[in-house]
Parts: structure tokens; sequence; C-alpha cells
């Protein structure tokens, strides 16, 4: 068992512990999401099949593509990039599975692997002779405590010098997944439609099952009324009332063409004129809310300034009555006088 852990690693300590090791590992960091995904839900199958004791696991290949729904190429890269990060060890392989721990009588087709995670223990210089006590560096001869004065200065505390955390190795530009087409820019010449096509089918992972040249003719009379990589993705899961499809929509569809004629219907017309998009509708409600707010600013501020101007009938009005109710408090003031 010790035998088949990569170097540097050792057992986990249970399922979900390889499960986090996996999912913190940088090597998967360099990876596309799609495939990121596939190798997490690959590594869960792994997990929830391992011994408990032993930290081993023998899935067949037959029982990753049933629980995950990728094919055994798939399923080998996958397994291929586990080892190749040090989190997969083999303990047997082909036929030599027969005699694994876990093995199940003759059965052969399956490999016996163990779960591993980078050690926790560090290899330390040797002391040397455990007889004699370890001497100083050739060549030097600092009292006790002299490097801890070195170390020191007046503005650090005493308690130490402040290790900042380690933080997440963060990926290279060079290395990082860019979009084939960028999701809000139309595409209109073919080219482009070729490209936005290429995006899409990375975007909605049923259409991989077909090909970018059909993506693209299905897309075209979309991709020419200034439809973006984004608005066909809220279309294929969105209707044009807001509802969403259901999740499972693509599951078991032989014909994913007809699927996507199918989630893309009822953004067209009774003449099979394609509607606006998501995009182009929002891009219109914002300029009939701007312009809304125009006309009553305006509005308003004509208002407020006939109410202003001298000559208004408005203002004249106003005036009049305040002249009114002045007159009559004074009249009242004069009646309460006592008679001299």
């Amino acid at each position: 068992m010790a035998q088949a852990l990569p170097h540097g690693t050792s057992r986990a300590p249970n399922q979900h512990a390889w499960r986090r090791a996996v999912r913190d590992s940088p090597a998967l960091d360099r990876l596309r999401a799609d495939r990121r995904a596939t190798i997490l839900a690959v590594a869960d199958v792994l997990a929830f099949s391992a011994d408990w004791t032993s930290m081993t696991t023998r899935p067949t290949w037959a029982h990753l593509a049933t629980r995950t729904g990728r094919s055994r190429a798939t399923i080998a890269r996958a397994l291929a990039t586990l080892r190749a990060a040090d989190l997969l060890g083999i303990v047997a392989t082909g036929r030599s599975a027969g005699y694994g721990p876990m093995a199940l009588g003759n059965q052969a087709e399956a490999a016996v692997y163990v779960l591993a995670q980078l050690s926790t223990l560090h290899a330390v210089p040797s002391p040397g002779d455990e007889d004699e006590t370890p001497t100083r560096e050739a060549g030097s001869s600092h009292p006790p405590g002299a490097r801890v004065r070195e170390i020191k200065t007046p503005t650090e505390p005493l308690r130490g010098q402040t290790v900042s955390a380690a933080t997440r190795p963060t990926l290279p530009a060079d290395q990082r997944q860019h979009p084939l087409w960028p999701g809000s820019a139309p595409a209109r010449r073919k080219d482009e439609r070729r490209s936005a096509a290429a995006e899409l089918q990375r975007r909605v992972f049923p259409l991989r099952r077909t090909s970018t040249a059909w993506i693209a003719a299905a897309t075209r009379e979309f991709m020419l009324a200034g439809w973006t990589v984004t608005d066909m993705v809220h279309a294929i899961d969105h209707r044009p009332d807001g509802r969403a499809w259901p999740h499972d929509g693509a599951t078991g569809i032989a014909q994913i063409g007809r699927w996507l004629a199918h989630r893309l219907r009822p953004w067209r017309d009774e003449h099979t004129t394609v509607l606006a998009s998501p995009s182009q509708r929002a891009t219109a409600a914002a300029v009939h809310a701007r312009a809304v707010a125009t006309a009553r600013r305006t509005a308003h501020e004509q208002l407020m300034a006939t109410r202003s101007a001298p000559d208004s009938p408005v203002a004249a009005a106003a005036l009049a009555d305040i002249r009114a109710t002045l007159e009559a408090a004074r009249a009242q003031a004069r009646d309460r006088r006592p008679a001299t």
C-alpha cells in the first residue's frame, strides 16, 4: 500500500478530506471549467466507492461512465490527471487487480486505486551523530540569542515576526481560458458566427454532442438579427416570458438539433421572424425609462417656471388669496380693540 502512494503523499484520512484536497489542488486551476467539472465528478465517484478503512477504491470504468455521464476516453483522461497531480495511486492494474485487497473473485477488469493527498510531514535535515551535540554552522560563533537580536527590529512586536498566510497561487495570464468569442458582441460575418457558435458550444454542454458548423447554421438568423452568445444562452434556458426550462431538459435527447430548435422556437413570432433578443429588450427598456424620466423632469421644470412667473395666473390667484387673508386678519383685529 505504501509503495502505491506517490512520492511526498500519504493516504487520505477520509473521503471528505480527499475530495477537499482534489478541489484545492493547484493542478486543476489550469484546466478549463468543463474539464475541471469532469475531474471533480470522477473524483466524487472514486471517493464514494472507497473503503473507509484502507482508503482504496475499485470502481469499474463502466460504473464511472454511468455515474458521471462521460465516455471511457474522458474517464481515462480524468484518472490520468488525478495520478499526475499525485492525488491517486495505483495499487494494482490490469489483470493483477484480481490480487488486490478489494478484488472480488476473479474480476480483473477494474484497477485498485488508493486515495492520496499531500503529506503534512516534511523531511528535516539529518542532525548528525545523535551521541554528540549538533554544532553550529562552520565559521559562525554567535552567542546564544544573537540571531534573535538580528531578526528583531524596534518596530516589531516582542512575540516575533508576523508571518503572512500563504495565498493560493494565481493562474498566469497566458494559461487562462479565454472565450472563443466575446459574450456581449454580435457576430454577423461568417467567421464571426463560427467563433460565436464554438463559444456557445463551450458554454452549453448538450451542444457538444453536435458539430460547430451545424450550430452556426442553426443560429444564423439569430446572429444576423444582432443576438449575442449571452442572449443565446439565455434563450436556451428561458422562455420569452422569463420562465426557465427544466434543468434536465436535455437528458435522454437523441437528436440534439431538434432540441435546440424546440428551445429557440418561442423566440420567433407567428411568421417565424426572430424576436428581439434579451439584451435588445433590456436596452429598449432602459431607453424608454430614460425618456420617461426626461419627460417628467421637463414637465416639472415647466410647471415650476409657470408658477414663479410674475404674470402667471396661478401666481396672481395665490397673491390675491394672501391679500384677502391678511385683510381679514386686520379687520378682525380692529373689531377686537376696546372702544375709547
